[in-house]
């Protein structure tokens, strides 16, 4: 379906390399690519690590009216709130990568929370399960589904990937901050540590956008490589240079979870706790080892069984190239576009 030339805004509270950074600047950027007027509003610095072009304008996002655009997309519970004012005509809307009520360190905030999201305005997000989600504990507003895409260029599998899937593992990748609850990296680092009891050789490559390292090895003792703030081509390269599994041991709060996916999408084996965000990458639900959330004991064994099981190895890294080809951001844009351009009169009820 065409669509007429959109101006759109994306208010950002920060622009500190994460996930949920990553795909709203890929969105913007592939907008902008198709035509739109996109625009990245945000009192942080323009990021240096984020090669595509997008206009970025360095203000208060909590204090830009946004009123030259036809679309402003706020991306927190907060700027949502902070705009619900201006959300004349289905014109404002706010997208969701995940549910901040169901972290453990937004506890004292729920309130406030809880009373951004019962305000009646239209809602993105990146999954169908997390629309699911919301729309069960806020019916009365409107949660639309657009997917969530990979950056296609970063990761891609090695020519040699099935050769390397043959080969007993000697890394497991670990992906993410230790100090966001959801993510539950002390449980992975846990699952490491009673799984390098069985296998002395298995090394562990931490992947943060913090340096927390004195701190984990306090928990799962030497970490092998270790690496702060990198950018997603040097992530895209350690998943197809290592002869390595990934652990996502994510708890039940996580929106979507990408790290697991881009390790697919490099047709690295894959240990995930069975969380909804992550049985339902696709179906059938084959395409992972799944093992309890919060069970570093099951998380272990989990990788200790991938280790010793080749064919396990071959047939996870080929199903997870199939899983990772559905998800791109030429068709999540296109969702997106259709659902702002029907923008007038999808202001929910109050």
């Amino acid at each position: 379906m065409a669509v007429s030339r959109l101006s759109i805004a994306f208010l950002l509270e920060s622009t500190v390399l994460c996930g949920g950074v990553k795909v709203v600047l890929n969105l913007a950027a592939s907008l902008n690519q198709r035509g739109h007027e996109v625009e990245i509003i945000s009192s942080d610095r323009q990021p240096d690590w984020f090669k595509r072009k997008v206009a970025f304008t360095s203000s208060d996002p909590f204090k830009c009216t946004g009123a030259r655009f036809d679309r402003v997309v706020s991306t927190t519970y907060r700027l949502a709130a902070a705009h619900f004012r201006h959300n004349e005509s289905g014109r404002h809307w706010h997208l969701v990568q995940g549910f901040e009520g169901g972290l453990s360190e937004c506890r004292q905030m729920l309130p406030e929370i809880d009373m951004a999201y019962r305000l009646p305005i239209p809602r993105i997000t990146v999954s169908q399960n997390l629309a699911e989600k919301l729309a069960l504990r806020y019916p009365q507003n409107l949660f639309v589904p657009i997917g969530q895409g990979l950056e296609t260029n970063f990761f891609y599998p090695p020519q040699e990937w099935r050769q390397k899937a043959r080969h007993t593992p000697e890394f497991l990748f670990l992906v993410g901050p230790l100090r966001i609850s959801v993510k539950q990296i002390e449980s992975g680092l846990k699952a490491f540590g009673k799984a390098r009891k069985k296998h002395p050789g298995l090394k562990l490559i931490r992947i943060s956008p913090v340096d927390t390292r004195q701190q984990e090895e306090k928990i799962a003792g030497k970490i092998n490589e270790y690496y702060v703030h990198i950018h997603p081509e040097k992530i895209g390269e350690l998943f197809r240079t290592r002869n390595a599994l990934l652990l996502a041991p994510s708890g039940p709060g996580e929106g979507f979870g990408l790290p697991p996916l881009e390790a697919m999408a490099c047709a690295v084996p894959v240990v995930m706790s069975n969380i909804p965000s992550f049985t339902s990458f696709a179906l059938p639900g084959d395409y992972a080892r799944f093992v309890c959330h919060d069970e570093p004991e099951d998380m272990a064994a989990g990788i200790c069984e991938l280790i010793a099981d080749q064919e396990k190895r071959e047939y996870l890294a080929r199903r997870g190239l199939q899983v990772a080809a559905g998800y791109d951001y030429d068709s999540v844009v296109s969702n997106l576009l259709e659902v702002l351009s029907k923008g007038k009169g999808l202001r929910t009820e109050g």
